[in-house]
């Protein structure tokens, strides 16, 4: 809970210091969205863009189940595939699922984009590049929703 309010306010923080004179209309907004949040159980801002939403809660929690390393599917393991090959399998599909959620929550395809501009490259290599980190955050999402249903311990 704490959580959802400092980002709430860090949403609105830098421009009220930034812009004073848009602190009355910044200050509406967030006791807006707080009465939503505390209302609905989330405001309307959090509809805006709904996978970063869905990030920002899931990243933190898919990291701590990849850290407990506690179990595993059982619709991950293969016939005579050993315990130990089937946890390295799940960790390899864990650590894809935070590659995807963290990229989406610092914009890694467009900061992979600007990487390899800065480095000198073209923009066609720039947009490649760009093109190749989201087929890996959508290979993280897609992983995701396929195992939704097994990210318990």
């Amino acid at each position: 809970m704490f959580r959802m309010f400092c980002f709430l306010y860090t949403r609105y923080l830098p421009f009220t210091l930034r812009y004073p004179w848009i602190r009355f209309s910044q200050l509406w907004r967030f006791l807006k969205d707080l009465w939503q949040w505390v209302t609905k159980g989330y405001p309307d801002c959090f509809t805006w863009n709904i996978e970063m939403t869905v990030a920002l809660f899931a990243l933190p929690l898919v990291k701590r189940l990849r850290e407990l390393d506690f179990g595993v599917p059982c619709c991950l393991r293969d016939d005579g595939e050993s315990l130990e090959e089937t946890q390295k399998k799940w960790g390899k599909i864990l650590d894809k699922i935070i590659y995807a959620f963290d990229s989406l929550l610092i914009d890694g395809e467009l900061k992979v984009y600007e990487e390899t501009l800065h480095q000198g490259k073209s923009v066609t290599e720039a947009c490649k590049a760009g093109r190749e980190e989201s087929k890996k955050i959508q290979e993280g999402c897609e992983l995701f929703g396929k195992y939704f249903t097994n990210l318990w311990w």
